[in-house]
């Protein structure tokens, strides 16, 4: 298999975890908020669903602050190079550096683990009220 296949599957397998801690967030989301209290008086979620909302909250912004600085980072890429080429008409290769995706990748991990670290806590919940 070429090396750009494996950066393929890469990619894909990267891109589908996304998709799944992007559904679990908004899953867990509309777990807790099952449990929501109907009376007035009383605040509308227990202190311990707080947490997991708060960091589901959190791993989707982190998610989205992950495409806006991944977007940011190529383009600003792209347009340097393009200003190398600007006068060429070939499509040339280019190699990127390696530490563009540093970032990028630090916020796909942070936004799994909070997630993951949510699911302790609604289990734990769950468990409890069973």
């Amino acid at each position: 298999m070429k090396l750009s296949k494996f950066r393929e599957k890469s990619n894909e397998y990267t891109a589908k975890a996304s998709e799944l801690t992007r559904q679990l967030c908004l899953a867990g989301i509309a777990i807790i908020w099952l449990f929501k209290k109907s009376d007035t008086n009383e605040p509308l979620l227990e202190k311990y669903l707080l947490i997991p909302l708060i960091f589901l909250s959190i791993a989707l912004l982190v998610d989205l602050s992950q495409y806006i600085i991944a977007g940011n980072i190529w383009i600003t890429f792209f347009r340097k190079k393009e200003k190398e080429f600007i006068d060429s008409d070939i499509d040339p290769d280019v190699k990127a550096p390696d530490n563009l995706n540093k970032v990028i990748y630090v916020c796909y991990y942070v936004k799994i683990i909070l997630m993951a670290f949510s699911y302790f806590f609604i289990i734990g919940y769950l468990i409890e009220k069973i």
